[in-house]
C-alpha cells in the first residue's frame, strides 16, 4: 500500500495469525501503544480471508498453526499479485532450519523467535514497514512519472483546440446567429469542464512549487468549510473536535486548503439527504505530525474500492474525473505527509491528514 495512503488504520494495519488467544493479546500489549490497528486471525483459512478483506501493511504469522500451517498460508498469501510486496514476520519456536528454509521459499521475510522479546518486535515490524514504504514509494514514483508524461502530453494537445473552440463558440453567442442561445451555452459550459479537467491534469502531472509558510490547519479546515458554503446546506450539522493545542506545519496554505475542501466537498457529496459532518485536529502520539481531518455519515465506500479511491482518474461519481483525490495526494505528498482513510459501508468515513509538525 502506497505509504502516503494508509487504510482503516494509524500507523498501518497488521494482521497478526496465532491460535493462541493468550499469545494474541501480548501482541495487543506490544504493537498496540505504537498506535497500529491490529487485525487478528486464528487459522490459515481466516489469514487469508483477513489479507483479502483489510490488505494489511504486514502480517505476523505463527508457523504451526491448526490445518492449514504457516508455510502453506504464506505461500497462498504470495500467490495474489496485489500482496506479492506484503511483509511477513514468521513467529516460531522452532529451530528446524530446514522449516526456516521452506518458509522463505514461500515468501517469509524474517522471523522472530518465541517467547517474545518486546523491544525485538517493535524493531522488527518497524524494519519490515519501513521497508514496505521504500518499496511503494519506488513503485508509486514510477507509475505517476508514467502517468504524468502521458497527462502532460495529453492536456497539452487538447488546450488549443479547446481554446479556439471555446473563442468560436463565443463569437457566435455574441452574434446570436443560433436559434437556440442555450445550445450555445451548454458548449461554453462543457468547455469549461474540460479546460477544468486539463488544468487537473496538469497539476498532477508536473513537480509543486511550494509557497511554504506556517500553516494553522485548523484555519485550512475552517476556511474549506467557509468555501464550501456548508451554513447553506440543508439537513447536514457540522461539528468540530479541535485539539486544544495548534495543528501547525510548514506548508502551502493554498495547497492545503485545496485538499481540505476536496475533502468536506466529498463528504457532503455523500450525505445528500443530510447528517453530520465533523471537523477534527489532532496529534499522533507516536510522532511528530499533526493532523486534520473530516469525518461523514455518509454511505461508506465498500472494501474492494477503498484502496482505489485516490488512483487517478478512477471515481465512482457519474461527473467525476477522478483527478480531485489523486490531487490531494500528490499534494500530501509533496508535504511529505500521509492520508489515512477509515469507511464502513453504511456507516460513513473519516478521512485525515498527517503532516510533519513545525
Amino acid at each position: 500500500m502506497d505509504p502516503s495512503l494508509q487504510t482503516g488504520g494509524q500507523q498501518g494495519r497488521i494482521l497478526v495469525v496465532d491460535d493462541d488467544h493468550r499469545k494474541l493479546r501480548l501482541f495487543d500489549a506490544y504493537l498496540g501503544p505504537l498506535d497500529y490497528r491490529i487485525i487478528k486471525a486464528a487459522t490459515g483459512e481466516e489469514a487469508i480471508k483477513s489479507v483479502r478483506e483489510h490488505d494489511p501493511d504486514l502480517v505476523i504469522l505463527d508457523l504451526l498453526l491448526p490445518g492449514m500451517d504457516g508455510v502453506e498460508v504464506c505461500r497462498l498469501i504470495r500467490l495474489n499479485p496485489s500482496h506479492r510486496f506484503v511483509p511477513i514476520l514468521m513467529v516460531t519456536a522452532l529451530q528446524d532450519t530446514e522449516v526456516k528454509v521452506r518458509a522463505l521459499e514461500a515468501g517469509a521475510d524474517d522471523f522472530i523467535n518465541h517467547p517474545l522479546n518486546s523491544a525485538e518486535l517493535r524493531a522488527r515490524v518497524k524494519s519490515l514497514l519501513r521497508i514496505r514504504e521504500m518499496h511503494e514509494r519506488i513503485v508509486h514514483s514510477e507509475r505517476l512519472s508514467a502517468l504524468g508524461e502521458l497527462a502532460a502530453a495529453a492536456a497539452h494537445e487538447i488546450r488549443n483546440p479547446l481554446a479556439t473552440i471555446r473563442a468560436c463558440a463565443e463569437v457566435l453567442q455574441l452574434r446570436k446567429q443560433l436559434d437556440k442561445p442555450n445550445t450555445l451555452q451548454t458548449m461554453v459550459s462543457e468547455i469549461d469542464h474540460l479546460n477544468g479537467i486539463v488544468e487537473r491534469m496538469l497539476l498532477l502531472s508536473r513537480p509543486a512549487g511550494l509557497n511554504l509558510e506556517l500553516v494553522d490547519l485548523r484555519e485550512s479546515l475552517e476556511q474549506a468549510a467557509l468555501s464550501a458554503n456548508l451554513a447553506v446546506r440543508a439537513g447536514l450539522t457540522v461539528t468540530r473536535a479541535y485539539d486544544p493545542a495548534p495543528a501547525q506545519v510548514r506548508g502551502d496554505r493554498s495547497r492545503l486548503k485545496q485538499v481540505y475542501l476536496n475533502l468536506v466537498l466529498n463528504a457532503v457529496e455523500a450525505m445528500p439527504s443530510g447528517g453530520e459532518l465533523r471537523l477534527f485536529t489532532g496529534r499522533n502520539q507516536s510522532g511528530r505530525m499533526v493532523y486534520a481531518g473530516v469525518a461523514d455519515q455518509g454511505c461508506g465506500i465498500p472494501p474492494e474500492r477503498l484502496g482505489r479511491i485516490f488512483e487517478a482518474f478512477y471515481t465512482t461519481k457519474e461527473r467525476g474525473t477522478g483527478l480531485g483525490l489523486a490531487i490531494c495526494k500528490r499534494i500530501v505528498q509533496d508535504h511529505n505527509g500521509k492520508i489515512e482513510i477509515q469507511s464502513t459501508p453504511g456507516s460513513g468515513t473519516t478521512i485525515r491528514v498527517l503532516l510533519p509538525e513545525a
